[in-house]
């Protein structure tokens, strides 16, 4: 029997397809050690972007939809059809570096009280990407 996934990742794409083919080359070489799953929701586009991901990367699990149905929505279709232990929500713009899903991964599961963690954010030239703010006060 086949050992469950320690990792789901969840990438949602529109019309993005040599971007989310980026995406894919670099999360195959970030992905933690043991077993994990792909997913890519393909909002309806129309470049090509389902074909090219089953003929480059046929393991991962491709589902197609017929309208935009909005990242939330397409990333709730995945997540019910995902079996890991942790669920990574990629965005296709993203590109991850190696051990970084590992390190995460590995925060979730040595610290059980929490549900949720967000990587630093890097823009291209390696710099600081703002993505969390403190809440405003009075």
């Amino acid at each position: 029997m086949p050992e469950s996934p320690t990792t789901s990742v969840i990438i949602v794409t529109y019309n993005t397809r040599e971007m989310t083919l980026d995406c894919l080359r670099a999360l195959h070489a970030g992905l933690p050690p043991g077993p994990a799953e792909v997913f890519v929701v393909d909002n309806a586009s129309t470049d090509g972007t389902a074909p090219a991901i089953h003929a480059q990367f046929p393991a991962v699990k491709v589902l197609t939809n017929e309208v935009n149905r909005g990242f939330g929505a397409a990333n709730n279709q995945a997540m019910t059809l995902a079996t890991g232990r942790h669920f990574l929500l990629l965005n296709s713009d993203a590109f991850v570096k190696p051990n970084a899903i590992n390190v995460l991964c590995r925060h979730l599961d040595t610290h059980p009280d929490t549900a949720l963690v967000g990587p630093r954010l890097l823009n291209a030239d390696g710099s600081l990407q703002a993505s969390c703010h403190r809440y405003p006060t009075p």
